[in-house]
């Protein structure tokens, strides 16, 4: 999986578990779309992969994709442990996001409220309540 993230121009921030932290740069220029859609083509990379593979894979695959400003750099200390990392409310909500994409029938990939009209083939699906936000998120599943 990790291989198929990089082959899409995404960076792996970290392992979280299950889970895989990327990041999707946007071009200088804002260009979100491509951001989005490099997002989207390694989702169904993993998902095709998964299907072909010899070793099975436990549960859906779910996937959170969410635009907007994060704080990248480096935290710690040099004397216990340094780690580039990126965090902020849009990767809470990416992971949140996820796990509710890996609970829906056979998995899926969904974006909040920010990409859709970046993205191709999406279909709203009932907001949703989630964790550490006052209101319900709008919410897309890419329609892959």
């Amino acid at each position: 999986m990790s291989r198929l993230i990089r082959d899409q121009g995404g960076e792996i921030d970290k392992f979280i578990g299950d889970k895989i932290l990327a990041v999707f740069h946007a071009s200088p220029d804002g260009d979100l779309a491509r951001a989005g859609a490099a997002a989207l083509r390694a989702a169904q990379q993993m998902r095709l992969a998964r299907k072909t593979s010899e070793v099975p894979f436990a549960g859906s695959l779910g996937v959170g994709i969410v635009a907007g400003q994060v704080l990248a750099g480096i935290l710690g200390t040099p004397e216990l442990r340094l780690e580039y990392t990126v965090i902020g409310d849009r990767v809470n909500l990416a992971s949140r996001l996820a796990d509710i994409a890996a609970e829906m029938p056979g998995g899926a990939v969904i974006a909040s409220y920010s990409l859709p009209g970046k993205l191709p083939k999406v279909s709203p699906i009932p907001s949703v309540k989630v964790k550490g936000k006052a209101m319900e998120i709008n919410i897309f599943k890419l329609d892959e």
